[in-house]
């Protein structure tokens, strides 16, 4: 599977992509996609940085799947979606291959990390203290 990962920011994507290719030697990372301009041209983790979405169009064909990295804003990561999906982009998931997904039932464009179950967590990790706190 060709693939094109829009947001080249999170240095834990190339672990992903070595654990990916481990079990599945098919999966190939064409490149990034990033609207911030400053990057475009440049490499990372080794890859080339295409540009944004004013070169979204030329890599939208039958055997090219998407995959939206952004994660540090809901609100850009949806916007940046539907963008995509409005232009007819395809997504696939993008999993850590020792993710167990028994009894899981998701959609296309889910992102797991390996570290997502690595270990327990307390609620107050996971929702803000602020709303533990009366």
């Amino acid at each position: 599977m060709k693939v094109i990962l829009l947001g080249a920011a999170n240095p834990e994507t190339g672990r992903m992509i070595a654990a990916i290719r481990k079990v599945d030697p098919e999966f190939t990372v064409l490149g990034f996609l990033d609207n911030d301009s400053r990057k475009k041209g440049i490499a990372f983790l080794g890859l080339p940085i295409f540009g944004g979405f004013e070169v979204l169009e030329n890599f939208i064909r039958e055997d090219v799947h998407f995959v939206n990295l952004i994660t540090g804003s809901t609100k850009v990561r949806y916007e940046t979606s539907y963008h995509m999906a409005q232009a007819g982009c395809k997504f696939t998931n993008f999993i850590h291959p020792t993710v167990d997904l028994t009894a899981v039932a998701m959609e296309s464009a889910t992102i797991f990390r390996r570290e997502f179950f690595s270990k327990p967590r307390l609620p107050s990790e996971i929702i803000p203290a602020s709303i533990w706190d009366p």
